[in-house]
Formats: C-alpha cells, sequence, structure tokens
C-alpha cells in the first residue's frame, strides 16, 4: 500500500543520498590507502595520547555527517519549493472555481465553532467576505431562511455525529436582502482514531437560476392545467411508445362514466368504449396517425 504521508520521490532521494554519502566515505578510504594516511596516523595515534585518537574519529564522523547534513539540507529546499509550488497552484485553483470551498471542525456544535476556511466566493455568493464570514461562527445559520433553517441546522448535525454525507437544498439570504437558492454538500476527508471525523470540507454552489426555471415551469404547468380543466372538451396528453395516457382531463368522467384513473390504468379502454360498429375504422386510423 502507498504511504500517502511520505512526499512522492522521498525514498529514492534518500537512497540516493545514501549512495552518495557512501560513496564519498569509499573515495576518501581509498585516497587514504593510496597516500599512506592510515599507516602515519596509525604511528600517530600510537605515539600520542588517547584523547588524540577520539579527536581523529570525532573529526571523521563530522565530515561524514557535514556531508550528510549539506545533502538534506538541498533535498529539503527543494521540496519546499515543490511544496510552496503545489500550494499556490492549488490555492489559484480555489480562487478561480465558480463554488464556494469551506472546511470546518465538525467537533463543536454547528453554530459554535468558526469555519477553519472559505474561499473568497463566498462574497460573491452572499455578501460577505471570507473574513467576516470565518470571524463569525453563526453567520451561516443566521443567512439560512427562516423556513428552512431548522431543518438544515439538523442535517448538519446529524452528518457531524455520524460521519456521513450532507446533501441539502435550501434557500439562503444575500446580504442586501435577497433571497437564493444554494446546493450545499459536504463529506469528512480526516478522522481520528475513535473513528469520528476530524476534518470536513465541502462546496457551495449558486442554483437560484436553476430553481427559478424550475417554478416557471410548474407555474406553466398549473396554468395550463387550470385552463384545459375549465374547457368544455376532454383535454389529453399521450405518451406516443406506450399508448398511456401523461395526462386527461376530468371531463373524460362526465363524457364516458369512467373515472380519470380508469383510463389512465388501462391504455386499453378507449377501444373498448368505442361503439362495436365504428371500432376496428376508428383504431386503424388512429394506429395510421401514430
Amino acid at each position: 500500500m502507498t504511504d500517502r504521508s511520505r512526499p512522492p520521490g522521498a525514498a529514492p532521494r534518500s537512497l540516493r543520498d545514501l549512495l552518495i554519502i557512501g560513496g564519498v566515505l569509499v573515495a576518501l578510504f581509498a585516497l587514504s590507502a593510496a597516500f599512506g594516511v592510515f599507516e602515519h596516523l596509525s604511528d600517530w595515534l600510537l605515539t600520542r595520547e588517547q584523547r588524540g585518537g577520539v579527536f581523529a574519529l570525532l573529526t571523521l564522523l563530522a565530515v561524514g555527517a557535514a556531508v550528510f547534513s549539506a545533502l538534506r539540507w538541498r533535498q529539503a529546499a527543494v521540496e519546499t519549493r515543490k511544496r510552496i509550488e503545489a500550494e499556490r497552484r492549488y490555492r489559484l485553483l480555489v480562487e478561480q472555481a465558480p463554488v464556494v470551498i469551506y472546511a470546518w471542525d465538525p467537533v463543536r456544535p454547528t453554530g459554535e465553532a468558526s469555519a477553519l476556511f472559505v474561499s473568497p466566493q463566498i462574497e460573491a455568493l452572499l455578501g460577505y467576505s471570507a473574513d467576516e464570514w470565518m470571524a463569525d461562527p453563526g453567520l451561516w445559520i443566521e443567512r439560512i431562511h427562516p423556513d428552512d433553517r431548522d431543518e438544515v441546522v439538523a442535517g448538519s448535525e446529524e452528518a457531524d455525529r455520524t460521519g456521513g454525507g450532507f446533501h441539502m437544498e435550501y434557500r439562503a439570504l444575500h446580504r442586501d436582502g435577497r433571497i437564493l437558492w444554494i446546493h450545499d454538500e459536504s463529506r469528512p476527508v480526516t478522522w481520528r482514531e475513535d473513528g469520528t471525523p476530524a476534518l470536513v470540507q465541502g462546496v457551495m454552489v449558486d442554483i437560484t437560476r436553476t430553481k427559478s426555471a424550475e417554478e416557471q415551469q410548474r407555474e406553466t404547468q398549473r396554468r395550463f392545467q387550470a385552463l384545459v380543466e375549465r374547457l368544455p372538451a376532454v383535454t389529453y396528453v399521450e405518451d406516443a411508445e406506450t399508448g398511456r395516457y401523461r395526462y386527461l382531463s376530468p371531463q373524460i368522467g362526465v363524457l364516458s362514466g369512467y373515472p380519470v384513473e380508469r383510463w389512465i390504468d388501462d391504455p386499453d379502454l378507449w377501444a373498448k368504449a368505442l361503439h362495436p360498429d365504428d371500432r376496428e375504422n376508428a383504431v386503424a386510423t388512429y394506429l395510421r396517425g401514430r
């Protein structure tokens, strides 16, 4: 299994550094042997006090440590530059995405802990800067529409408690008083040892236009239905593939004596209700027109 806590490429660089250090030590050993350093060192150690030998050993270790430290410093500098560049690219992505990205600690009760992070798009969405949003723990709850607030807060607390995902669409109040529709979705990304979530990340998306279009469609359908149900005729919408009615105005009950539900449940009722003398011709004409 891959160790995700280790920076990519760390193991190969460490192995390379060890090989370099080993090569340096081997080279020092070979040069020392070639120039008789060891013989001179042996004579020196035999003619000097013991502390001289300790000093020589410490000097050798210091050289090795210096080489190792220099290589590790270079490695750390390279990794730092890469990390800074990765963070810069990530922040650029977050700040340009057409959504609000946020993070919070799910352990503390909803409304008592400020968001750990919120992207700058929160100002375009609700009119509050990221600093204002993170400075006021209760601002999120305050901006939820009063009619949706209890349900949304309960859903958020349930997700924090169980470690499940949070997915809701609700109305929110912009700073200028406008009502917006928001799709809010989050899930835990890190966990504590006891299995409870330690960090939650999520996104908020403005879906006001979509909701407005849906409401306009529903309003158009209500007006159409109100109109056709006042006409002195039967209006229907039929599925061309199945032959079933998608809509049938209630006047069919007055005309045929069968309720709307019976017509919708039985797609063959129309043919059955035809007069026997007209049935064959009427069905043939109907089939030619499909």
